[in-house]
């Protein structure tokens, strides 16, 4: 730990007292008063500028100098730091890392080439149990979720997080969508139109501008939350030294040299052979959209035979039909697509994990846009320019389209957390578990907890990024046309708070426990995520002007400005938005500087006198009240090194 620089919580009782009675220089004059190595302090704790108290998720990198033993928070049930979690990450640390404190095992090789048939932490039964029955009894708003990540670690910490936040947002889309639900129902009973009240929704047009703004807020308070959780769990400028991919040296085209910049040895792979490599999987993935484009243009071809085709039961079902076959379609390319993108990023051989996961994010987003929103693109856009109308109003198409995705959707989704598609998937041969031949005699010995684990499946990096994935296509049908399906919102809300609860039985009890990796943040998804909000904009914005008919007595050209007008008044609510709300709260750049400042004073002794240039808000210097408490503690600046460790306790 002390080599990595491990990141451990102090204990803030013991760090206050420390600070608030300073470090007595005891070679000072006894008749003259102490003189102070480090001044008391008295941290402003005022709630309105900070909500931390000062001396709470203060972190250090550890040390082993015995000083500082009675300043490291005990983990809970232990008489040391040291919880399950850290414990994992230094084991896995151990074995990984290459110096001279480290095994130098590359696990992920051994398991390719059969060395190894598993490796992963042991299950902890107590805490399982713990989180599942706070997970059941509690509200969206009180998950356990920080005893979760104590269990799973910060990356899936932060999914689950962000899924939490998410889903309580959707609440205010509930009751957004619920007025304009309303106001379509009493629309279409007055006029005994549904379509004409979908095609004029006046409260839809707030509803598409607020959809716009509720993005934007959504994620800019999503930054806050993760800069906050950030520095509670330790993570703030967290970069993890990536070793190179089991698979990154066995590409033919690697060579092993000697690096040309200290001459150590390193694996190499030619520029040019990733630049080729990666031409040809963007020519690919050209491809690949071009078809489904095909494919989405050849179902709307379908549905315009059977409507015109003088058959009035086929004309009845044509776009009910198509926008069943375009659900079906976004659902299945999408699945088949997943495992072919993660073959072409392997092709790629990227070095790291991080950049092999954001080159397999940026594949599956640019496929699964257009794959998943170009038929509701299709008819909000340009079926009536094209065709030269809808059946009926193309808000009304939109609305049935959209909701039969959405259904989908949800309803796939809710299928894969009861296991019944991983059921569907095995007898259909699409997956299966690897469980080696087992010699029957040892077969028949009573299994312990790692065998019994063992016939577990194993959480992988790619099951978090489908995850994520499913996510960002949610969002999308959220944010994009919701103004089609005003419910979405709701139905959606509904199946994220099952799914959050199926989720984290998932990580419990279907898979094995995964191994704890620390994030700071939850990286490209983020981007993808603000680059939804964005297309968002631009989307509310045309399907108000050219999809609704409340401008239908305006030419096309005054239309088109309104649009422009319209987008880019958005589009200034939104970069107001964006400036005036930091993404991380003042509170928590306080108590970052209070942690930098405490632990240079404390734990690092730099007895530099330069109190004076603190920020007032977080540091006072105060009267030397603390002269008159006989449990000064005290400092001999004389003493060598091994002397001085007796200062804080033992």
């Amino acid at each position: 730990a002390q080599h990595s620089h491990y990141q451990v919580l102090l204990d803030s009782n013991e760090l206050s007292i420390i600070g608030r009675r300073g470090v007595v220089n005891p070679h000072a004059s006894s008749t003259g008063g102490a003189s102070y190595m480090i001044e008391p302090m008295d941290i402003n704790e005022n709630p309105e500028i900070s909500k931390y108290s000062p001396y709470e998720f203060i972190y250090a990198s550890f040390s082993t100098e015995p000083r500082l033993n009675i300043l490291w928070q005990k983990a809970k049930g232990y008489s040391h730091p040291w919880n399950t979690v850290h414990r994992i990450k230094l084991i896995m640390s151990i074995i990984k890392d290459t110096d001279v404190h480290g095994c130098g095992l590359e696990m992920d090789k051994l398991l390719q080439n059969g060395s190894l048939l598993a490796y992963y932490p042991p299950q902890n039964s107590s805490q399982v149990k713990y989180i599942d029955h706070a997970f059941s009894n509690a509200s969206l708003s009180e998950q356990p979720l920080d005893e979760l990540k104590s269990y799973v670690g910060e990356k899936i910490g932060l999914y689950f997080y962000f899924l939490n936040h998410y889903t309580q947002w959707l609440f205010y889309l509930v009751i957004a969508g619920a007025v304009v639900c309303l106001e379509l129902v009493i629309t279409g009973i007055a006029n005994n139109n549904m379509d004409q009240a979908l095609a004029k929704p006046y409260t839809g047009v707030m509803f598409a501008m607020i959809t716009a703004f509720w993005s934007q807020f959504m994620i800019e308070y999503w930054k806050r939350l993760q800069a906050r959780k950030a520095k509670e769990w330790g993570m703030v400028g967290f970069e993890e030294h990536q070793p190179d991919r089991a698979s990154y040296g066995l590409d033919p085209k690697c060579e092993n040299i000697h690096s040309p910049i200290d001459g150590k040895p390193m694996v190499y792979f030619p520029k040019s052979e990733v630049a080729r490599r990666t031409r040809r999987s963007a020519l690919i993935i050209f491809s690949l959209v071009v078809v489904v484009i095909c494919f989405v243009s050849t179902v709307f071809f379908i549905k315009y035979e059977m409507a015109n085709s003088g058959d009035e039961g086929a004309a009845a079902f044509a776009g009910t039909v198509a926008s069943i076959f375009n659900a079906l379609q976004i659902q299945v390319l999408n699945n088949l697509y997943s495992d072919y993108a993660c073959s072409l990023t392997e092709h790629e051989n990227h070095r790291t994990d991080t950049q092999f996961e954001d080159a397999l994010i940026l594949k599956l987003f640019c496929f699964q846009f257009v794959n998943s929103y170009f038929p509701l693109f299709y008819i909000a856009f340009i079926k009536s320019p094209l065709e030269g109308g809808c059946d009926g109003s193309c808000m009304s198409e939109l609305a049935v389209t959209l909701t039969i995705i959405i259904v989908t959707n949800l309803g796939v989704g809710l299928l894969s957390l009861w296991g019944v598609i991983d059921v569907i998937k095995y007898y259909l041969g699409m997956e299966s578990h690897y469980v080696p031949d087992v010699d029957p005699s040892v077969e028949r010995l009573s299994k312990g907890p790692a065998e019994r684990e063992f016939n577990l499946d194993a959480y992988s990096t790619m099951d978090l990024l489908e995850d994520y994935s499913e996510l960002s296509i949610q969002f999308g049908y959220v944010t994009l046309f919701v103004v089609a399906c005003p419910l979405a919102p709701a139905l959606t809300y509904v199946c994220n708070g099952l799914e959050m609860r199926k989720d984290c039985q998932a990580v419990l009890h279907t898979y094995r426990r995964p191994i704890p990796m620390s994030n700071e943040d939850i990286g490209t998804w983020q981007d993808i995520f603000q680059l939804m909000s964005f297309f968002s904009c631009i989307t509310n914005a045309g399907v108000i002007c050219f999809t609704m008919d409340i401008f239908e007595d305006l030419d096309s050209a005054s239309r088109v400005w309104i649009f422009i007008a319209l987008q880019y008044l958005i589009f200034s609510t939104m970069s107001y938005f964006d400036y005036s709300i930091p993404d991380i709260p003042e509170d928590t750049t306080i108590q970052l500087a209070r942690q930098e400042f405490l632990v240079k004073k404390i734990v690092d002794l730099d007895l530099s006198d330069d109190e004076d240039d603190l920020d007032e808000n977080f540091a006072i210097a105060v009267p030397k009240i603390a002269q008159e408490d006989d449990e000064l503690i005290s400092l001999n600046n004389g003493r060598s090194s091994s002397q001085r460790h007796s200062v804080y306790g033992n």
